[in-house]
């Protein structure tokens, strides 16, 4: 979730939009909730160093996805001054497959072979494309930045929906992550919406 971070630091750069103090106070504790919600419970065991050098290229695996999600989402801001939300999301789809076809053809990939698994695959499809539809006309229609640290709230509704539908409960650390979330990626964008904290 270090998208909303590279999304704010380079808006004013390559889209002209300044990045309130309040967006990067929002992008701050996104981080912060998002951190308490995966941080490694076996972290919290005496003794164990969660800093160790062989989780390095993970950290950095992790900063590159976050700065590719953010060109992803300022090329969208772009794309979107002429182009429509469904016109973004075909041809992003359509080079998402091509560059996932490759790659299957390269390195074979095993299909599933039961219903249930294709009933969730096809489900993931339908609502990861409203979703790309829903996100492609919030960049569209407001603020770069902002709308960047809205994207915080995917990790805060995944643990609702996991209780909820997997009965998985989550721990006090969680809660407080999820607490610092409803307040960094949902309220506090919301007021910045209307009066920008500079």
């Amino acid at each position: 979730q270090t998208s909303g971070a590279w999304v704010a630091a380079m808006a004013p750069w390559l889209l002209g939009e300044r990045t309130a103090v309040g967006v990067w106070v929002a992008v701050a504790a996104s981080a912060v909730g998002t951190a308490m919600l995966g941080w490694p419970r076996d972290a919290l065991a005496p003794g164990l160093d969660v800093f160790a050098a062989d989780d390095g290229a993970g950290r950095l695996l992790g900063l590159v996805s976050g700065l590719a999600a953010a060109v992803a989402y300022l090329s969208i801001r772009r794309a979107s001054a002429s182009n429509g939300p469904a016109v973004i999301v075909f041809y992003f789809t359509a080079m998402s497959t091509l560059a996932c076809g490759v790659w299957a053809a390269i390195d074979p990939v095993a299909w599933p072979t039961r219903a249930v698994t294709w009933g969730c695959l096809v489900g993931a499809g339908l609502f990861a494309t409203l979703g790309q539809l829903w996100m492609t006309r919030a960049y569209q229609v407001g603020p770069v930045a902002p709308v960047a640290a809205t994207s915080a709230a995917t990790p805060l509704l995944t643990v609702v929906l996991a209780a909820i539908l997997l009965g998985q409960a989550p721990d006090g650390l969680a809660m407080g992550g999820m607490a610092v979330l409803c307040v960094s990626s949902v309220a506090l964008p919301l007021v910045l919406a209307r009066s920008p904290l500079r």
